[in-house]
């Protein structure tokens, strides 16, 4: 799967397109879903899938997005 394709690269884009779009930072949102600002870094830089947090994230942003889709 090239990175591009990667599940968890596009779940990232969408999250970081999202928090501008309500106006949130990552620490906004990383205080909101219990985790570390630097690991919300690396779920919208696609690097770690987050699968813990993926829930609270949609649910805080809002999202229209499916778990399977990313996992």
């Amino acid at each position: 799967m090239t990175k591009s394709r990667d599940p968890k690269v596009l779940f990232g884009i969408e999250v970081r397109k999202k928090l501008i779009e309500v106006g949130m930072t990552q620490k906004q949102l990383a205080d909101e879903v219990g985790a570390t600002e630097e690991y919300i870094w690396h779920i919208t830089h696609g690097r770690r899938r987050g699968t813990k947090y993926i829930p609270n994230i949609i649910r805080v942003l809002k999202m229209e997005y499916e778990m399977q889709e990313v996992i």
